[in-house]
């Protein structure tokens, strides 16, 4: 269930960015600036399935989101969808599995602990690598 597949998704958004181009999106080059230092550093399982909740659990999202895109872009936008889509393949593992697994194997207080801040950790480096910088200062409202 810690397949490397899991973990391989978030290369996708750089094809998607690609597909939306063609498809006639105006995209500026620098919409998002990766920021890979203090990349994450997992030297127990407990770390590495401290990530895998988080990894895993964006599974259940894109999944979600994968749905609702669908409906709303319809296939014209299907090709900037990948990284959505990913999260339906039926070779990844179901939240509930996931969530069996932590449960199963993180009992121990120093283990949870190390799981917990692994999962902090992840969902800070992502933040970091997927940060959107706005493209246009807004305006004032109020001075109109």
């Amino acid at each position: 269930w810690l397949s490397p597949q899991v973990f391989w998704r978030t290369s996708m958004l750089e094809n998607d960015l690609g597909a939306l181009a063609l498809a006639g999106v105006d995209l500026e080059t620098d919409v998002m600036e990766a920021d890979h230092s203090g990349g994450l550093c997992c030297e127990t399982r407990a770390q590495v399935l401290g990530m895998a909740y988080v990894v895993c659990g964006s599974l259940l999202g894109a999944r979600l989101i994968e749905t609702q895109l669908s409906v709303t872009l319809g296939e014209r936008f299907a090709a900037a969808r990948s990284f959505f889509r990913a999260g339906l393949s039926p070779h990844l593992p179901r939240w509930s599995f996931v969530r069996q697994r932590l449960d199963a194997e993180l009992q121990a207080g120093t283990e949870l602990q190390q799981a917990v801040m692994s999962a902090r950790q992840t969902f800070t480096q992502f933040q970091r690598c997927l940060a959107l910088r706005p493209a246009l200062e807004v305006a004032d409202p109020c001075a109109c």
